[in-house]
C-alpha cells in the first residue's frame, strides 16, 4: 500500500475503534473484543491464524479462553485494540504476529 493507502486504513481502524468504544456494550462487565491490525479475512476461521496472532502477547485463542473462563470480569480485562500501521515506513504492518504464519498478509 501507498502511504496514501496506509493513512486511509488507519483512519478506519481509529473511525472504527471510536465507533466501538462509544457503544455501551464496549464497556459493559463480562464483555471483551479481541480487534487485531492483520490485514486479513476471516482470521479466527483459520486454525493457524487463531493461534498466531496477538496483541500484547495474547493471542486470539488464548483471549477467548480467559473471557470464557472469566466471571463478569471489566470488559477492559478482556479487551485487545489494534495498533496503527506504519504510514511513511516499510514494513507497514505494526504487530509483528501479523506475518508470523510466514504469509504476506498485509497488501
Amino acid at each position: 500500500c501507498s502511504d496514501e493507502e496506509t493513512k486511509a486504513n488507519n483512519a478506519y481502524i481509529t473511525d472504527f475503534m471510536k465507533a466501538a468504544e462509544s457503544a455501551k456494550t464496549y464497556s459493559k462487565a463480562g464483555n471483551g473484543a479481541f480487534i487485531h491490525s492483520c490485514h486479513t479475512h476471516c482470521a479466527a476461521l483459520n486454525d493457524e491464524l487463531w493461534n498466531v496472532f496477538q496483541i500484547n502477547g495474547v493471542t486470539m485463542r488464548q483471549a477467548l479462553s480467559s473471557w470464557w473462563h472469566s466471571s463478569g470480569e471489566p470488559a477492559a480485562s478482556h479487551t485487545y485494540s489494534p495498533c496503527l500501521y506504519n504510514e511513511s515506513s516499510t514494513p507497514r504492518q505494526c504487530n509483528p504476529s501479523c506475518s508470523a504464519s510466514g504469509k504476506d498478509l498485509f497488501v
